[in-house]
């Protein structure tokens, strides 16, 4: 799994695994989903990240974020 948020974009996009995209799904919310060919969660995106994270003192509460979990918790990179 991957997260990453993009300062410039005000975006957090969310990979739990390696798979083509074979749809998205947009809300009014600004969630994004992406499935997989056999309708599985590929990734979630989310924008604007600060109005779902928040702010801290007017400032984006994120500033930039990476973080990746590898397979040992059996998802793979």
């Amino acid at each position: 799994m991957k997260v990453t948020y993009y300062p410039e974009e005000d975006s957090l996009r969310i990979i739990f695994r390696n798979a083509p995209i074979h749809v998205s799904e947009a809300d009014r919310r600004g969630l994004i989903l992406d499935f997989d060919q056999q309708g599985g969660i590929v990734g979630i995106e989310v924008k604007p990240a600060s109005s779902f994270i928040g702010r801290l003192d007017g400032e984006p509460f994120l500033e930039s974020v990476q973080v990746t979990i590898d397979s040992a918790v059996g998802v793979e990179k």
